[in-house]
């Protein structure tokens, strides 16, 4: 059966990281917004694969196809599977439904509260899990032990093309979920912070050099490399890395992160100081800095322009395109002298949601083609841009993720 992943909450940068990790298109999802992915792969090069990914939140395994009155009975055989693999014990059980009807919920829940008479039947207590979310989230299941102690049913009413009938249930469960503390740690335990220079999420970070790197070994440059986010999970994820910023006390700041994060990491073998370079130099002067090297990726989040409060107006955001747009063309001529042909720039930039309209901050992006780059499409980006949106609804300031390969 299938490997199942779980998609974040931005299922098109999510597949888009799949694509390139697991090295493959990923064609069959469920159509429930696309929040599932299904793979053909065994679960220990699932289990390997999921530990690099930043944008999937859960790994599952598809155990059986049913209709809805065999549910039960599915549902009984992995409990009762599950009570010989642990024998001792209090066991935990929960599910999540991705795609089906309020009243397919309220049967799974009576379902699982009835598995306490086969548990009793065998001697042993049984504890239901439940959420005030639809779903349970990544937190709940490790908290509540459903991977080491119990069980997380994962539901799928709609089917996977061509892998069932109409009307047929995917009952499977889940087997790892995202390294949440981890990410935590790396985030808000690291010495050096500054919210003021909107910095970019851990999880996004990696995704970012998942889509630009995905094979172990090459070299990552972040030009505008601020407090070393994406250098982090570079180095995490077995790559060399270049930071630069035109910033001293970035620099500064990058350094203090990246030795701490040596001190704590357990991978002791990963040498990360070692495995990193750092620079204080404005992106238009790097390559001179560089002299000549070219890298295998550059990952990195351009100026946001000034930190927002409040609601902006059109006139706002032109003033800021106008400022900003002259460091994105010198960035991207540095980028062109600075990356190896065929490699790929993953670069975030700024959109601005003003009165439910987006404006990006570049019109045409046709323009980095001129700079001796081209724009891979596939399926997963905006329709005319090629581009990937990353906010919150309440957000003003997004960032459009843009990708570029050096011709």
């Amino acid at each position: 059966m299938d490997c199942l992943i779980i998609l974040g909450r931005n299922p098109a940068l999510s597949l888009a990281e799949l694509t390139a990790v697991f090295g493959c298109s990923i064609e069959r999802v469920v159509p429930e917004i696309g929040r599932i992915a299904a793979l053909p792969m065994s679960e220990l090069e699932a289990i390997e694969r999921f530990a690099r990914l930043g944008g999937s939140v859960k790994l599952g395994v598809a155990d059986a196809v049913v209709e809805t009155k065999e549910l039960d009975r599915a549902i009984a055989a992995s409990l009762l599977a599950l009570l010989q693999e642990q024998r001792t014990g209090k066991i935990q059980i929960g599910a999540s439904i991705y795609s089906g009807t309020n009243a397919l919920r309220h049967h799974v829940g009576k379902i699982l509260l009835s598995m306490k008479n086969i548990s009793r039947e065998q001697g042993r207590s049984l504890r239901v899990v439940v959420s005030k979310d639809p779903n349970l989230s990544s937190v709940v299941v490790e908290k509540n032990h459903l991977l080491d102690r119990g069980r997380e049913f994962l539901l799928l009413a709609q089917p996977i093309p061509h892998d069932t009938g109409p009307g047929s249930l995917i009952v499977g469960h889940t087997i790892a979920v995202q390294d949440f503390e981890a990410q935590s740690r790396r985030d808000y335990g690291r010495p050096r912070r500054d919210p003021r220079r909107g910095m970019l999420p851990i999880q996004l970070a990696r995704v970012m050099v998942n889509m630009a790197a995905p094979n172990v070994g090459a070299t990552v440059l972040d030009p505008f490399c601020g407090i070393g986010t994406v250098l982090q999970e570079a180095l995490l994820l077995g790559h060399d890395v270049i930071g630069a910023d035109i910033d001293p006390r970035a620099i500064s700041d990058a350094r203090a992160n990246l030795q701490w994060l040596t001190e704590g990491i357990k991978k002791k073998d990963l040498r990360i100081m070692d495995r990193t370079e750092l620079i204080t130099a404005d992106v238009r002067a790097l390559p001179e800095q560089l002299r000549g090297r070219r890298v295998d990726a550059i990952v990195t989040e351009l100026d946001l322009g000034p930190a927002v409060r409040g609601r902006i107006t059109r006139h706002d955001v032109e003033a800021m395109r106008e400022t900003l747009l002259p460091l994105y063309r010198d960035a991207f001529q540095a980028f062109a002298r600075l990356l190896k042909p065929g490699r790929r720039a993953v670069v975030a930039l700024p959109a601005w949601r003003v009165k439910d309209q987006t404006i990006f901050s570049v019109d045409d992006l046709t323009v980095f083609t001129n700079l001796g780059f081209e724009l891979p499409v596939t399926h997963y980006q905006l329709p005319q841009r090629h581009t990937f949106l990353y906010g919150r609804p309440d957000q003003t300031v997004w960032r459009e993720i843009v990708v570029v390969e050096r011709s």
